[in-house]
């Protein structure tokens, strides 16, 4: 990852630890965890990457619903 782009991401990661409620900021230190796992994978070859999409959309998408739901965005 480019340091541009590790840069938004720490900010991004940041005003979400001090903007949101305590589950919020649970969710997003598990998704962090799951970026860094994924950030593993980039060494291996790309037929190994299948398992990308398993290793992140799960906290992805409980971190999504949390924020959302904190928001008052109801689908």
């Amino acid at each position: 990852m480019a340091k541009t782009e590790f840069t938004a991401m720490q900010d991004a990661y940041v005003y979400l630890t001090i903007s949101n409620g305590s589950e919020v900021r649970r969710l997003a230190h598990e998704y962090s965890l799951a970026l860094y796992d994924l950030a593993r994978l980039a060494d291996r070859p790309a037929a190994e990457w299948e398992e990308a999409d398993s290793i992140v959309y799960e906290p992805r998408n409980q971190l999504r619903t949390a924020v959302r739901t904190e928001l008052g965005i109801h689908d």
